[in-house]
């Protein structure tokens, strides 16, 4: 991940936590990784992706210049411009975890609603 993605790791954030009280405690790491990425190149688009967006205060995070999605909300916007990414990547992910004995063969679209992924397997169910 590291390599991959050099800049999600924002090193200590401790002070962009100064002026969170709504979102949970126990994320206030991740909120203040997406303020600080945020303050550090203004004007590029910055989201924290969770599953736990409940545990987020959006006003905070709009305050920091930060935006919120799951990941079936986030593959889903990806869809119509990144379609040619998005699904070999897919893919990809459901084979690697069918040979690794992590997960039994099974049709893409069932493993995206077994995720919770039910916009993006609607999206695949299209163009199938």
């Amino acid at each position: 991940m590291q390599e991959r993605f050099p800049q999600a790791d924002q090193g200590d954030v401790n002070a962009f936590e100064s002026g969170l009280i709504y979102s949970d405690r126990k994320d206030w790491h991740v909120a203040a990784a997406g303020i600080a990425a945020a303050s550090r190149e203004p004007g590029r688009p910055v989201r924290v992706v969770s599953w736990n967006i409940k545990d987020f205060s959006r006003s905070e995070l709009r305050k920091g210049g930060v935006g919120l999605v799951d990941p079936d909300r986030l593959f889903s916007d990806w869809w119509p411009d990144q379609r040619q990414i998005v699904m070999p990547a897919v893919e990809k992910t459901l084979r690697e975890l069918i040979d690794s004995g992590r997960r039994q063969p099974e049709h893409l679209v069932s493993m995206l609603k077994r995720e919770r992924l039910f916009r993006l397997a609607k999206l695949v169910e299209r163009n199938e």
